[in-house]
């Protein structure tokens, strides 16, 4: 339910890799797209989504608790 990859292993491929391979097993299940919640602070991921195709869908954020951890949705239509 969750990608991540420890600061040690930043910039290694490692997330990319995950990313990669969970989208090719919904694509392999029929899945015609996906969403997901990202960290609104987590501007790094937010820029590994967008380098593969996601959009962020304005307007929808998810508070937590604590109140100041939100995330964000985005989503990707496969082909």
């Amino acid at each position: 339910s969750r990608l991540y990859v420890g600061p040690d292993h930043w910039a290694c491929g490692i997330g990319g890799l995950l990313h990669d391979h969970a989208v090719a097993h919904a694509r392999d299940l029929g899945a015609k797209e996906l969403n997901l919640w990202v960290l609104e602070a987590n501007t790094r991921a937010w820029a590994m989504y967008e380098r593969r195709g996601w959009t962020l869908v304005a307007g929808f954020k998810l508070e937590n608790e604590p109140p100041e951890i939100v995330d964000v949705l985005y989503e990707l239509v496969l082909d």
